[in-house]
C-alpha cells in the first residue's frame, strides 16, 4: 500500500531531477547581458546581442516525456494560463515553452533566417496565432506584409489583425510610415498600448519594392520600435541575405536560424563559427539565449477555430 511518505519521496526525487535546470535558468536571468556580450562591427553585420526572452517552465508535465514537435493547443492546454503581453516563440528540446515578453524591449526586432523549406513561414504563423490567443485586441494589434498573403488568411478570424498586404502594394509604404510615426510619438508621450506586431514574410522581397524614404523608416522602426512596443518580426531566405545592406541586417538584435547549408553565411550573420544549423529538421531553429544557442521547435497550429484563451474568443 502506497503511503503518504512514498508520495512525498517520489515528489522530492522528481524535484531534484528538475532543480538543476531551474537553477541554470535562474542564473541566466540574474545576468542576462554578460560583460563579454558587446556589439561589434564585422564585414557583414554586428554581432547578435544575446538578449533573453522570458522562458517559462512547463510545470504541469514531465518534460522528459514530451514528444516533439508539439502543437500550440498542447502548450496552451498543459502550461496553464500563460501571461498576457507575451507570445510563444516555440518549444525547447526539454519541453519548455519559450515566450517573448512584449513589455521588455531588450531582445529587439527578430529576424528568422533559413533556406527554402526550413519552416520560416510556419514559425511566423505559429507566433502570430499564439500572440492573438494570449492577448485581447486591446492589448495587441498585428499587421502582415508577405509575398504570399494566402499563407496568413487564417489571421482574419482575429480582431487583432489590422492589415495583410503583399510586398508589391504601394500602401505598404503608408503602413511603415504610420508605424514609425506612432513609435516616435509613443517615445515622446510614453503611451505604449497596445503592443503592435509588424510581420514581414520575406524581407528581401519587401525591400525590393520600397523607396529610399520608406526603406529608412523601416530601418529606424526595426532598430527603435521595440522600445515603444512596436515589434518587427521578419523572415529572410538565406540565399538572398547577401542582397541586403549589412547595416540593415544589424538592426535586428535577435536572429533565429533554421536549416541552412551555407555555413560561411551563417557564421557572418551569427558571429559564431561553431553554429551549425545545417542538420536541423524543418520547423527547428536555433535562438540565442544566455550566451548560448537553444534549439527551438515551431509549434503546429490547428485549422479549426480556436477556443477562448487569454480573454480572446
Amino acid at each position: 500500500m502506497t503511503t503518504f511518505n512514498d508520495y512525498l519521496s517520489a515528489g522530492l526525487r522528481a524535484f531534484e531531477q528538475w532543480r538543476p535546470r531551474l537553477e541554470e535558468r535562474l542564473a541566466r536571468r540574474s545576468n542576462p547581458f554578460p560583460e563579454n556580450q558587446t556589439t561589434k562591427a564585422s564585414s557583414v553585420n554586428t554581432s547578435i546581442l544575446q538578449s533573453e526572452p522570458m522562458l517559462i517552465p512547463w510545470m504541469e508535465i514531465d518534460a522528459e516525456q514530451v514528444s516533439l514537435p508539439v502543437s500550440l493547443e498542447q502548450i496552451l492546454a498543459q502550461s496553464g494560463k500563460l501571461p498576457p503581453q507575451s507570445l510563444v516563440l516555440g518549444v525547447c528540446d526539454d519541453g519548455l515553452p519559450f515566450l517573448l515578453d512584449l513589455t521588455n524591449p531588450a531582445p529587439g526586432a527578430m529576424l528568422i533566417c533559413g533556406d527554402a523549406e526550413a519552416g520560416k513561414t510556419g514559425l511566423l504563423q505559429s507566433i502570430l496565432d499564439s500572440a492573438a490567443r494570449l492577448n485581447t485586441p486591446e492589448q495587441l494589434e498585428l499587421s502582415v506584409i508577405a509575398a504570399d498573403i494566402e499563407a496568413f488568411n487564417q489571421l482574419t478570424k482575429f480582431e487583432h489583425c489590422q492589415e495583410i498586404f503583399t510586398s508589391q502594394e504601394e500602401v505598404v509604404g503608408d503602413l511603415i510610415g504610420e508605424l514609425a510615426e506612432m513609435a516616435e510619438q509613443r517615445r515622446r508621450q510614453r503611451n505604449q498600448d497596445p503592443a503592435i506586431l509588424l510581420v514581414i514574410d520575406d524581407l528581401a522581397e519587401c525591400l525590393e519594392h520600397l523607396n529610399q524614404e520608406t526603406f529608412n523608416r523601416l530601418y529606424w522602426l526595426i532598430r527603435h520600435g521595440p522600445r515603444s512596443r512596436v515589434w518587427t518580426i521578419a523572415t529572410l531566405p538565406m540565399e538572398r541575405a547577401r542582397e541586403i545592406e549589412p547595416r540593415f541586417l544589424s538592426a535586428f538584435r535577435t536572429r533565429l536560424f533554421g536549416k541552412t547549408a551555407d555555413r560561411k553565411l551563417v557564421t557572418s550573420l551569427s558571429d559564431d563559427g561553431d553554429l551549425q544549423p545545417g542538420g536541423l529538421e524543418k520547423g527547428q531553429f536555433y535562438i540565442p539565449y544566455g550566451g548560448e544557442w537553444l534549439r527551438l521547435w515551431a509549434c503546429a497550429t490547428a485549422d479549426q477555430e480556436t477556443e477562448s484563451i487569454g480573454g480572446v474568443q
